[in-house]
Protein backbone atom coordinates (compact mmCIF):
# COMPACT_ATOMS: atom_id res chain seq x y z
CA UNK A 1 0.00 0.00 0.00
CA UNK A 2 1.18 3.50 -0.81
CA UNK A 3 -0.09 6.49 1.15
CA UNK A 4 -0.82 9.70 -0.69
CA UNK A 5 -0.67 13.21 0.76
CA UNK A 6 -3.65 14.00 3.01
CA UNK A 7 -5.01 16.60 0.60
CA UNK A 8 -4.14 15.74 -2.97
CA UNK A 9 -6.63 17.25 -5.43
CA UNK A 10 -4.04 17.01 -8.21
CA UNK A 11 -4.36 13.20 -7.99
CA UNK A 12 -8.14 13.32 -8.35
CA UNK A 13 -9.50 14.35 -11.77
CA UNK A 14 -12.88 15.17 -10.21
CA UNK A 15 -11.33 18.24 -8.58
CA UNK A 16 -10.61 19.60 -12.04
CA UNK A 17 -14.03 18.67 -13.36
CA UNK A 18 -16.09 20.51 -10.73
CA UNK A 19 -14.87 24.06 -11.49
CA UNK A 20 -15.94 23.69 -15.12
CA UNK A 21 -19.29 22.27 -14.04
CA UNK A 22 -19.81 25.12 -11.54
CA UNK A 23 -19.00 27.70 -14.23
CA UNK A 24 -21.75 26.33 -16.46
CA UNK A 25 -24.23 26.12 -13.57
CA UNK A 26 -23.59 29.73 -12.49
CA UNK A 27 -24.59 31.02 -15.93
CA UNK A 28 -28.26 30.66 -14.92
CA UNK A 29 -28.76 32.11 -11.45
CA UNK A 30 -32.15 32.20 -9.76
CA UNK A 31 -33.49 28.82 -10.85
CA UNK A 32 -35.91 26.96 -8.62
CA UNK A 33 -35.01 23.48 -7.40
CA UNK A 34 -36.50 21.57 -10.33
CA UNK A 35 -35.04 23.96 -12.92
CA UNK A 36 -31.63 23.77 -11.23
CA UNK A 37 -31.73 19.97 -11.24
CA UNK A 38 -32.44 19.92 -14.98
CA UNK A 39 -29.79 22.58 -15.65
CA UNK A 40 -27.14 20.57 -13.76
CA UNK A 41 -28.01 17.48 -15.82
CA UNK A 42 -27.64 19.50 -19.00
CA UNK A 43 -24.32 20.98 -17.88
CA UNK A 44 -22.80 17.54 -17.55
CA UNK A 45 -22.98 17.25 -21.33
CA UNK A 46 -20.63 20.24 -21.62
CA UNK A 47 -17.75 17.98 -20.51
CA UNK A 48 -16.15 16.36 -23.53
CA UNK A 49 -14.22 13.13 -23.52
CA UNK A 50 -11.15 15.25 -24.31
CA UNK A 51 -11.73 17.23 -21.09
CA UNK A 52 -11.96 14.03 -19.08
CA UNK A 53 -8.88 12.52 -20.72
CA UNK A 54 -6.91 15.70 -20.04
CA UNK A 55 -7.86 15.71 -16.36
CA UNK A 56 -6.85 12.06 -16.00
CA UNK A 57 -3.53 12.63 -17.79
CA UNK A 58 -2.83 15.62 -15.55
CA UNK A 59 -3.35 13.44 -12.46
CA UNK A 60 -1.14 10.67 -13.83
CA UNK A 61 1.72 13.16 -14.21
CA UNK A 62 1.87 13.44 -10.42
CA UNK A 63 1.88 9.71 -9.60
CA UNK A 64 5.64 9.19 -9.87
CA UNK A 65 6.44 12.22 -7.73
CA UNK A 66 4.10 10.96 -5.02
CA UNK A 67 5.58 7.48 -5.13
CA UNK A 68 9.03 9.00 -4.66
CA UNK A 69 7.63 11.01 -1.71
CA UNK A 70 8.78 14.28 -3.22
CA UNK A 71 6.85 17.49 -2.62
CA UNK A 72 4.47 18.47 -5.36
CA UNK A 73 4.64 22.13 -6.33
Amino acid sequence: MCLIPSYSPFLNPVYECFPKLKTHIRRKPGLNTDELREHVKGCTYEHSSNNCQGWIEHSIQHFEVCLEKKPIC
